[in-house]
């Protein structure tokens, strides 16, 4: 039997993908019961064990225009991002 190899993604290409779902609509952009930033949609075998605010906080320093709109529109600014992410 075969076996596949399937190679893991950077962090970048993790998040550009994410970014490519949110500009699409595939994953929604919103708060929780409790203000955290959560991106609905963004499935767990697509993350790589990132959490939603460091993609976050990845996209407001190097992401596209448009994923980081909708990151703001959903009421987020940058500075609750970088105090929200402490790594």
């Amino acid at each position: 039997m075969p076996c596949y190899y399937v190679p893991i993604k950077t962090k970048e290409e993790i998040i550009k993908d994410l970014e490519d779902k949110i500009i699409s609509r595939q994953v929604n952009v919103l708060k929780d019961a409790y203000g955290n930033l959560i991106f609905d949609g963004w499935r767990e075998e697509d993350r790589g064990r990132l959490h939603d605010v460091c993609a976050a906080a990845f996209i407001m320093a190097h992401g596209s225009f448009e994923a980081r709109q909708m990151i703001l529109a959903a009421g987020f600014d940058q500075q609750e991002l970088i105090a929200a992410h402490s790594h």
